[in-house]
């Protein structure tokens, strides 16, 4: 779930597709996207949540 959301396929602004990256903004890139993800996520289940 969530490989083909827009938000991942997304490259930073600041940083061009071909600029290495250290290990830290790596990990900080995916922390955020799993952090925005599952926070979607459970916005979406609390919306339908109140619908039924």
């Amino acid at each position: 779930m969530g490989q083909n959301s827009p938000i991942l396929k997304k490259p930073s602004p600041n940083l061009p597709r071909s600029s290495p990256k250290s290990p830290a903004e790596i990990f900080e890139s995916n922390a955020s996207a799993e952090e925005l993800f599952a926070h979607s996520q459970s916005d979406l289940l609390r919306r339908s949540g109140q619908r039924f």
